[in-house]
């Protein structure tokens, strides 16, 4: 009889890690699972446990302006749970304030 070999053990602070990794976006699901020899669909798994234990990681939709010129510098602004907001460099800073305040509070 041949028996399956033993799926490895991953702790939960690899696991935090990794799924942090996939949520900044360094780290595609694929990636991880091959990293740590694990069925993608594992990784899924540890990721949708995240986002039901988490429920501030939600996506947060935002419309720009119309006629807002494409190649425009950017300035990258960190925020709570290593989330990154990306806006022109020449935002007016009392909107860029408001904006950030809204982000924090609703994720």
């Amino acid at each position: 009889m041949v028996s399956k070999p033993l799926r490895p053990h991953t702790d939960r602070s690899t696991k935090r890690a990794v799924v942090g990794e996939i949520q900044a976006g360094k780290l595609s699901v694929a990636d991880a699972a091959v990293r740590l020899r694990v069925s993608p669909r594992s990784v899924h798994r540890w990721v949708a446990r995240a986002a039901q234990a988490s429920p501030r990681s939600r996506f947060v939709a935002v419309d720009l302006l119309p006629g807002a010129p494409t190649p425009v510098p950017v300035a990258e602004i960190g925020l709570r749970g290593g989330r990154t907001l990306r806006v022109p460099i020449d935002v007016d800073r009392g909107a860029l304030s408001r904006l950030v305040r809204v982000l924090e509070a609703t994720c």
